[in-house]
């Protein structure tokens, strides 16, 4: 089927609107000239024949030209009915034809102005038909032609606008026919390519305006191929390539205007490659990498515009390569390092407006790398950290924070280190299931929660008296499951609690004095199944609160007494 909007070639007949003038096609007064088709033309499976014969004449197309799903003995030509096509003012787009081989009908073909696209061709077993071809004004697109050795057909192309993307092209083993191009307009999206194994034929590219997306590529086991690439405008992603090994061949790289993720690669052991690279735009994104022992290649590294996020690299020793790391858009992410020791490559950071999260830990026992840290904002996150015995290098930290947790960190001895962190925000402040610690002095500095303050489940705790410059808390307060705690002393302070009140089973508590001043709850009243704490004190602590009226549970404690 011919698109009505291109129907007339110069010199041919009608323009298919039933009457004598040609007003979609360009004459064409120069007989040595290609002639000239106006409009946009599909070539489909409908009368394959007949749109082919139409275009016979074409030498140049103005618009685009679309070839969609041909019949099968049109297929088996290769096109040649097209040998007279030397240029396409739009884009091209080759798809789905079962059948089609090659595009030798293409041969004559130099230009195409738009995005030429070939996708879902099953049976495309070579390019040779495009080695005319010097330029394409748009994207270069080559997908899901799973029968696709190399692009050798393409030597020719030395310029493209837009970016290069060849994704699910389940044979092709290399690239080496776009060694000629040195411009592309934007960047280059390699997916799912499981035969490809190096990207040589990308020597001649120096810069990529747009994104670097390397993801899925089975067999590629270096990246030689883009030494000469200098800079990435966009983002770039080195994701889940098997058999990659390096990064060598990005060493060129200075600047990532995007993100920078290096997720999933299973054999990648060192970024050493990176060594030049000074500025990521966005996230910086290191995960999942199970052999990855270190980051020294990122030692040039000097700012990243939003996200430090580093997970689950089972192997990373240490993050000493991020030692010139002065700025920090974001936030910090360190979660799921078994083997991480140490956080000293943090050194140079002094503020974090996004939050800093420690998380899972198993190895580490000091965080004194984040000791030049002074202000932040978001929330602050240490849990489940088991051999992390303090946080002295929290120190210097003296802004409120939005959240404040500190879970399941079995060996944390004392929390001294989070002693000038002057309040806490609506997310509030959580200590819980925290085995060794005994109290709570390294809290001293607060004295607002603006959230809720849970105290849940750490054994060791005595006391709470680090908490005594607590004046406020407009969320809920709760303390449960702190077998060891015999009072608490240290809350003489706090007037209100802006909602509900919760202190239940911890089998030690004999004293509510610390609560002396409590004079009104928002929310409900709880203080039930502590059963050291003579009931008669609860009663107590009820009738002076002048603003408790609404008591749920008091049961539970000791009625002995």
């Amino acid at each position: 089927m011919l698109l009505g909007s291109g129907t007339g070639c110069g010199g041919g007949g009608g323009d298919g609107d039933g009457d004598d003038d040609d007003d979609s096609a360009v004459a064409n007064d120069d007989d040595s000239a290609p002639s000239q088709c106006a409009g946009d033309f599909e070539v489909d499976g409908e009368d394959t024949g007949d749109d082919l014969a139409r275009l016979t004449e074409c030498g140049v197309i103005g618009g685009s030209l679309s070839i969609d799903g041909i019949s099968l003995a049109f297929a088996e030509t290769n096109l040649d009915a097209l040998s007279g096509l030397s240029s396409i003012g739009g884009a091209l787009t080759i798809e789905s034809n079962d059948g089609l081989r090659g595009l030798d009908g293409l041969s004559n073909l130099t230009s195409v102005g738009g995005e030429l696209k070939l996708l879902s061709n099953p049976d495309l077993l070579s390019l040779d038909g495009l080695s005319a071809l010097t330029s394409v004004g748009g994207k270069l697109r080559v997908v899901a032609s799973s029968a696709l050795t190399n692009v050798g057909g393409l030597s020719s192309l030395v310029q493209v606008g837009g970016g290069l993307e060849f994704v699910e092209n389940l044979a092709l083993t290399n690239l080496d026919g776009l060694s000629s191009i040195m411009s592309v307009g934007d960047g280059l999206w390699l997916d799912s390519n499981p035969a490809l194994v190096d990207v040589d034929g990308l020597s001649g590219v120096l810069r990529l305006a747009g994104d670097l997306n390397i993801t899925g590529n089975a067999a590629l086991a270096n990246l030689d191929g883009l030494s000469g690439v200098a800079e990435v405008g966009g983002f770039l992603n080195i994701n889940s390539n098997a058999s990659l090994t390096n990064l060598d061949g990005l060493s060129g790289v200075t600047e990532v205007g995007g993100f920078l993720a290096i997720y999933g690669n299973t054999v990648l052991a060192q970024v050493d490659g990176l060594s030049s690279l000074t500025e990521v735009g966005s996230n910086l994104d290191v995960i999942e990498n199970p052999v990855l022992s270190n980051v020294d290649g990122l030692s040039s590294l000097i700012s990243v515009g939003q996200e430090l996020f580093f997970y689950g690299n089972y192997a990373l020793l240490n993050v000493d390569g991020l030692s010139s790391v002065s700025s920090v858009g974001g936030g910090i992410l360190m979660d799921r390092h078994t083997a991480l020791l140490n956080l000293d490559g943090l050194s140079g950071i002094t503020s974090l407006p996004g939050g800093l999260n420690i998380n899972s830990n198993a190895a580490l026992t000091n965080i004194d790398g984040l000791s030049n840290l002074v202000s932040m904002g978001g929330g602050l996150a240490i849990s489940d950290n088991g051999a992390l015995s303090q946080l002295d290098g929290l120190s210097n930290i003296s802004t409120p924070v939005d959240s404040l947790t500190v879970w399941g960190n079995a060996g944390l001895l004392n929390i001294d280190g989070l002693s000038s962190i002057p309040s806490v925000g609506i997310q509030g402040l959580a200590i819980n299931e925290n085995g060794a610690l005994t109290n709570l002095d390294g809290l001293s500095g607060i004295t607002s929660v603006v959230g809720g303050l849970l105290i849940d489940r750490n054994q060791s705790l005595t006391n709470v008296a680090g908490l005594s410059g607590l004046t406020s808390m407009d969320g809920n307060l709760a303390i449960v499951q702190n077998e060891a705690l015999a009072s608490l002393a240290g809350l003489e302070s706090l007037t209100s609690v802006g909602q509900s009140l919760l202190i239940s089973s911890n089998s030690s508590l004999t004293s509510l004095d610390g609560l002396a001043s409590l004079m009104s709850v928002g929310g409900v009243l709880s203080i039930y199944a502590n059963d050291s704490l003579c009931q008669s004190s609860v009663d107590a602590l009820i009738a002076a609160c002048t603003a408790c009226s609404t008591v749920l549970n008091i049961t539970g404690n000791d009625d002995a007494c």
